[in-house]
């Protein structure tokens, strides 16, 4: 009940209040770390305070440490002081704060950490861990000068502190986790006007675009038991075991008969592989250089040969659709053909020659 009317007390401290609100506000674990820094000496009362953000273990070497000591001081802790320091040792083990007044008085007076801060002008030490998710990620460090030793109102607000720090921290990591995924998305998206397909690393694809699947038939295309779809995936690993070039295009044909060009794309997750597909004539065949058309005409008319949509030439193109539609006019006039169909068979026909 003692401890319930410390924490109640504390948390109406209009201070408290405050930094309750900016971590409940804050978006990113910089912003965690700055709202609480701002006010930490205000909450409680300290000559030195710290934050560590920790690694895989409590006693690894620190990920990042922030605090407004001296940088010698927080060196020679790190040197000397603690991997001996008993209050963090039994914080971490009770996951719960603890404080200099707790531990042995023989353990505490002959560690090397009592030593270290003793060289500050240091007396006494209270430690907090900070935890998500089940995991201690950082620990809230206090150190006073004088006289008067941390108590145990001392531990029920700094305990209350990280409890709303840790709640804030597991917020801004999903968020910054969910800002990512966005982030690699609008790099799939950046790629390629139109992704045909987003695999994993290991062949299986988990997004394949309607284009795409139109592209080579049923969407049953794609699956593992047919022979495009086991080349599909021996391409994508290929790409993603050896290390090819970014933007690697290979040729395959599909069940048909088809050929098909895959263009290989790596994003920031290294589990995502992007590949746009695209009709091809096989390795052997390239499309002929119409000399009679202009360079954009002949860019049209490849596109055309491939098997584009005019929307999609249009967004590729970066035209309008009546605009492509201009474009062909003119090419079937200066190759006096009639239609598209006419304009693929002479492509085709040419370049297979």
């Amino acid at each position: 009940m003692v401890r319930t009317s410390v924490l109640a007390g504390a948390l109406r401290d209009p201070t408290v209040e405050g930094l309750v609100r900016d971590l409940d506000a804050a978006l990113s674990r910089d912003e965690v770390r700055a709202s609480y820094l701002a006010v930490a000496e205000r909450t409680v009362v300290a000559d030195g305070i710290g934050f560590y953000r920790l690694g895989p273990t409590a006693w690894a070497s620190p990920q990042e440490i922030t605090a407004n000591l001296r940088a010698d001081f927080l060196a020679a802790y790190e040197a000397d002081g603690r991997a001996d320091d008993p209050v963090l040792r039994m914080a971490v083990a009770s996951r719960a704060p603890a404080h200099s007044r707790v531990v042995e008085r023989k353990s505490w007076d002959g560690c090397a950490s009592r030593h270290v801060l003793g060289d500050a002008g240091l007396r006494h030490s209270l430690q907090v861990p900070v935890i998500t998710q089940g995991q201690i990620v950082g620990t809230l460090n206090f150190a006073r000068s004088g006289p008067r030793a941390f108590d145990d109102a001392d531990l029920v607000v700094a305990g209350g502190l990280a409890t709303h720090l840790s709640a804030a921290l597991e917020r801004a990591h999903r968020f910054e986790q969910a800002q990512s995924k966005l982030a690699q998305l609008e790099a799939v998206l950046n790629i390629e006007r139109h992704v045909s397909m987003v695999s994993t690393a290991d062949g299986a694809a988990i997004f394949v675009s309607q284009e795409a699947k139109q592209l080579v038939g049923a969407g049953s295309s794609f699956d593992s038991s047919t022979q495009l779809g086991r080349s599909m995936a021996r391409a994508v690993r290929d790409f993603a075991q050896e290390g090819a070039p970014e933007g690697t295009r290979c040729v395959i044909s599909s069940d048909g008969g088809v050929g098909l060009s895959l263009q290989l794309h790596r994003v920031s997750d290294p589990d995502l592989i992007v590949c746009a597909i695209t009709l091809d004539g096989g390795p052997d065949v390239v499309l002929p250089v119409l000399r009679v058309l202009s360079p954009r005409e002949q860019e049209i008319a490849e596109m055309v040969a491939r098997g584009w949509t005019s929307k999609r030439i249009a967004e590729r193109a970066f035209i309008s659709e009546n605009t492509v539609k201009q474009h062909l006019k003119r090419i079937f006039f200066k190759l006096q053909i009639s239609n598209r169909a006419e304009l693929v068979q002479t492509m085709w026909a040419k370049g297979e020659q």
